[in-house]
């Protein structure tokens, strides 16, 4: 039972550090409509970045590319920032620029 407590309190010890290496954000106040099979961070999800940072794209079947270039390492945190900011009315909705650290995210 002591060694589950001081498991527990190792993970909530590290929690700050592990949220603090996603510093996403998004710039401005326009979001992008998405009209796809998939939500805006499931096509994130099937991306995969480029392991040199270059641009790469997913053009929905509808309505909307969405390209992410920049730091690979930031990949993760895109993905999870753009599953908690998308919404649905009707058609999906996500900002229509992100920031991760050194990888952003534009969707037209």
């Amino acid at each position: 039972m002591k060694l589950q407590y001081l498991a527990s309190g190792a993970i909530i010890a590290l929690l700050p550090a592990i949220t603090a290496a996603c510093d996403c954000t998004h710039i401005g106040g326009d979001s992008g409509r998405w009209v796809d099979r998939l939500s805006p961070s499931q096509a994130v999800k099937e991306m995969n970045p480029n392991p040199d940072g270059s641009l790469k794209c997913y053009t929905a079947s509808v309505q909307g590319t969405i390209c992410i270039n920049g730091d690979a390492g930031q990949y993760s945190c895109m993905y999870e920032y753009a599953e908690s900011q998308q919404s649905y009315h009707g058609d999906w909705f996500l900002w229509s620029f992100i920031t991760c650290g050194g990888m952003t995210l534009r969707i037209t």
